[in-house]
């Protein structure tokens, strides 16, 4: 239902009891401004795809990525360049950060593999899980959002798994983790 003056009408649902309502808005512009989606910002690529993406709990300028090219990226959106690229063995299917440790980051490979690396430790990671060659490559991973001491891996044989993460996995962050991410976030991160 369209009225030809500038005011628009756009059929809603708001609910199932009332299918039909309406909303009137003024003009074209106002809805291109509401559900506008520019794009801010680009990074550099990934040498292949770029599998998954996720931000920093702790730090709103903060984010990883994981791509094919198996490297896990972490920036500051105040630089374009990495801050930090860490190489894994296989594609990076999947990054997360540690809800309980602003510098510690997990990154699951395609081959079922499963690193946890510190930030202010790049070089390996602080502990590495192998392959489990029952469960098939890696496609979800994620920490369990009422209990960070649980880790839900899902495998491409439809199987989901849930990890119970040791304590130095878990335990609430150190007062210098938090500074190391703080400097991630301003750019000022220097790797060992």
């Amino acid at each position: 239902m369209m009225k030809t003056s500038k005011n628009i009408f756009f059929p809603l649902t708001h609910s199932l009891h009332e299918p039909s309502s309406q909303a009137v808005v003024n003009d074209h512009a106002s809805i291109e401004r509401t559900y506008s989606c520019p794009i801010v910002a680009r990074f550099p690529p990934h040498r292949g795809h770029t599998l998954d993406v996720h931000s920093s709990p702790f730090e709103r300028n903060v984010f990883a990525s994981g791509g094919i090219d198996r490297e896990v990226k972490v920036y500051s959106l105040l630089q374009l360049e990495p801050v930090l690229t860490i190489q894994v063995a296989e594609a990076a299917t999947r990054v997360r950060w540690s809800p309980s440790q602003p510098a510690l980051l997990a990154a699951l490979q395609g081959d079922g593999r499963l690193g946890f690396y510190d930030l202010r430790r790049t070089t390996s990671p602080v502990a590495e899980f192998p392959p489990r060659c029952e469960g098939g490559a890696s496609t979800s991973l994620e920490y369990c959002a009422h209990s960070p001491d649980l880790l839900l891996v899902g495998r491409g044989s439809g199987n989901t798994e849930v990890w119970q993460l040791g304590s130095k996995l878990v335990a609430a962050g150190e007062v210098n983790q938090s500074d190391v991410i703080r400097d991630v976030a301003s750019g000022a991160f220097v790797s060992e």
